[in-house]
């Protein structure tokens, strides 16, 4: 069973990996500490989390949790970070960075042990008024984090030494004259500070201040974590904006139409759609006028899927709305789309209301523009500026990119020359706007049902 629709962006690689390091970690007993799991961003992602030595899915924070884990979201990584609020013995183990893909499920590894305290306090790293290590910035900021760092040794020719400090985000060195244009420059590096400019959203993560002491015989360090995120920027914990998932959420737009569909592979099961009290979705006869507001109904060329059809989404339908496979011995839900306001009007947000329509009935040959072109409306007082959202269209779970001699990309939707039946389809049209500590997504789903003959949907 297939869900409607997800958002997803593309990448080279499909990768995960553990920041500030894997293998083996050693934390003071008594420390807060952060760990970050990274996840390459990928159409095919579906979920990035941490298990603890139980092999225990280790969730949000409840309020009581020793340790848990926060989301954070840019636009190239998903980042699971792992929150140590009290290091102490029940924490040791083996902890597993996982991120599953559509086909493959990778993993990374770290042992979390307690640091113990060297015999007679000689060989100590300590790190000496940064008792700060979580920060909360504003978009287009310059954020200073202080690191400071001291060697304490019992032996007398020791104690002069000063650590040497590096800085690390996501396991690379920064540098103040980086080569690489996009952080040339970005840091600027001081004996016991690191500033960053023009904080981003790109720039939220775990930065990681690495102190190191070369004596004769070994080199000691030390790792000193610090959690920045933007300012109300943190992702929602079930990543439902952004990934395919069994159960999905969608900001709607009252007054607007919205089709959804679930599908199946068996041909025996049969759907059926209903409402979160159980209440059935009525199956009518597409060909068939109807002046109902919701209905569910098949297509020829689809016989496989049951469409659900809502016109218009009103405050009294908002429901969660559940699709059921049954055959001969039993009956288990499938999927779900639980529908949830998009109050515009009251902040900002991304709306269709002027320039995109819910359903086009063409004919074979005939030539269609499916209009997508969605606006960023800004009531807020705060925010002052305006953009116009980045557009995309998807045909199903793929995204039309490139032109070809029948259909062309424009600037406010899809053009179809010469329309055939294997254009029929669910299209998303997508919209994307980046403000300052937030990335903000809205989808609209359009019906495209082309036919030999004629015959008309009434929403």
């Amino acid at each position: 069973i297939i869900p409607l629709l997800f958002v997803s962006y593309c990448s080279t690689t499909s990768s995960v990996s553990i920041a500030p390091h894997g293998g083996y970690l050693l934390i003071d007993e008594g420390l807060e500490y952060y760990l970050s799991c990274n996840a390459q961003q990928d159409k095919q992602l579906k979920q990035v989390q941490w298990l603890n030595p139980k092999q225990e899915v280790i969730g949000s924070n409840n309020g009581s949790d020793r340790i848990y884990n926060i989301f954070i979201k840019t636009l190239f990584t998903i980042k699971s970070v792992l929150v140590v609020q009290w290091m102490d013995k029940s924490l040791i183990g083996l902890y597993k960075c996982q991120a599953t893909y559509e086909n493959v499920t990778i993993e990374d590894f770290v042992y979390i042990d307690i640091a113990q305290t060297p015999r007679d306090m000689m060989k100590q790293i300590k790190f000496m008024g940064t008792t700060q290590n979580n920060y909360t910035t504003f978009e287009g900021s310059d954020l200073k984090i202080p690191c400071y760092a001291q060697y304490f040794s019992e032996k007398p020719m020791d104690s002069p030494y000063i650590p040497h400090l590096l800085w690390f985000f996501d396991n690379i060195q920064i540098f103040s004259d980086s080569l690489f244009h996009m952080t040339r420059d970005k840091y600027n590096l001081t004996q016991d500070s690191l500033l960053i400019k023009n904080f981003s959203l790109n720039d939220q993560g775990i930065y990681y201040c690495r102190a190191f002491i070369t004596l004769r015989d070994e080199l000691i360090t030390k790792i000193y974590p610090v959690y920045v995120q933007l300012k109300e920027s943190r992702w929602n914990e079930n990543m439902t904006e952004f990934l395919e998932n069994s159960t999905n959420s969608l900001d709607v737009e009252l007054g607007l139409n919205y089709t959804f569909f679930c599908e199946s592979n068996d041909t025996s099961v049969h759907l059926q759609w209903q409402a979160l009290n159980g209440s059935i979705i009525s199956k009518v006869n597409i060909e068939n006028v109807t002046h109902q507001t919701i209905i569910s109904y098949t297509l020829a060329m689809f016989p496989n899927r049951l469409y659900l059809q809502i016109s218009p989404v009103t405050s009294k339908n908002i429901d969660t709305y559940i699709c059921k496979s049954s055959t001969a011995r039993n009956q288990e839900e499938i999927i779900s789309i639980t529908l949830v306001p998009n109050n515009i009007a009251e902040l900002y947000g991304i709306s269709f209301h002027s320039a995109t329509i819910s359903h086009y009935n063409v004919h074979v040959g005939d030539d269609v523009f499916i209009a997508c072109r969605p606006e960023f409306l800004n009531f807020s007082r705060t925010l002052k500026f305006s953009l116009i959202p980045i557009m995309k269209i998807k045909k199903y779970k793929k995204f039309i990119s490139e032109n070809d001699d029948q259909h062309f990309i424009v600037n406010d939707g899809l053009h179809i020359k010469n329309v055939q039946i294997n254009d029929s389809d669910l299209y998303a049209c997508i919209g994307t706007i980046l403000i300052p500590g937030n990335i903000v997504t809205s989808i609209y789903p359009i019906m495209l049902n082309v036919s030999y003959c004629s015959y008309v949907i009434v929403p």
